[in-house]
């Protein structure tokens, strides 16, 4: 399925309603997988669109909300669902998402989360007789993200003795 294939769920931004004891998960902000369970749900009636759910999670009790934009790995998301960092929201598993009788396949959501998180640069090639230190300074002009990145310098380092011009962060 190419990403033009993709069927959408409603908004890249709502979650439908969960059911009671189904399972939710969210990366924390200091990087940790963390999964919670829905303990109770309120809304105006049982098909609604705007619905409330309490989770219980290791650290307490934490809100959800149907009316919410989700747009982060850090926001509380039903298990199965994939983070596209490519349109920046989430994705339900392919079950929810096939046409006819297709196969369902559910992605993982470790994996999603590493590939929301992992993005590939290509570095400049090194120009005829240039120096390593030029070359760097170019490369940190070119790609401004390796300068939040704390081992930008062993991984252009690296670049550069392997004369492999492709990194992941």
């Amino acid at each position: 399925m190419t990403a033009a294939d993709k069927v959408l769920y409603p908004s890249l931004l709502t979650v439908p309603r969960p059911t009671l004891g189904a399972p939710m998960y969210r990366l924390t902000l200091v990087n940790q997988y963390e999964e919670a369970i829905v303990l109770s749900i309120l809304s105006p009636d049982e098909t609604s669109h705007m619905w409330t759910a309490t989770l219980m999670t290791k650290n307490g009790i934490e809100f959800v909300s149907g009316d919410v934009e989700h747009r982060t790995v850090y926001n509380w998301m039903p298990k199965g669902w994939v983070f596209d960092r490519e349109k920046g929201g989430w994705v339900p598993p392919q079950e929810l998402l096939r046409k006819g009788d297709s196969e369902a396949i559910i992605e993982d959501p470790e994996e999603a989360i590493h590939a929301a998180t992992t993005s590939i640069y290509a570095l400049p090639e090194p120009w005829e007789n240039e120096k390593f230190m030029s070359w760097r300074s170019r490369v940190i002009k070119s790609v401004p993200r390796l300068k939040e990145h704390g081992d930008s310098s062993k991984v252009l380092s690296q670049a550069w003795k392997d004369k492999e011009y492709q990194v992941s962060l």
